[in-house]
């Protein structure tokens, strides 16, 4: 399978009611979870752009998730701390 997620876009609204596109690039790199979950939601696995990685990301989705809040705490700490 070719690793591309060239021409896809998502449509995507935000928590305070703002929508606007966003490449597909971008949202697996900043919410690769959700988009995981979104495209085996709505049958898209099974295309190009996804099927190369939505499978890792849902089997892996435990450990992404522990990773990217524990970057979080940690970055949040310390700039909080140091002024």
């Amino acid at each position: 399978r070719k690793k591309t997620t060239i021409g896809w876009d998502l449509l995507v609204q935000w928590k305070d009611g703002s929508t606007n596109w966003v490449e597909l690039k971008d949202m697996k790199q900043s919410y690769p979870v959700q988009v995981a979950e979104y495209a085996y939601t709505n049958k898209l696995q099974e295309e190009p752009a996804f099927a190369w990685w939505v499978d890792f990301v849902l089997r892996k989705k435990a450990q992404i998730s522990k990773a990217k809040s524990k970057y979080w705490q940690t970055t949040h700490k310390d700039s909080y701390f140091s002024s």
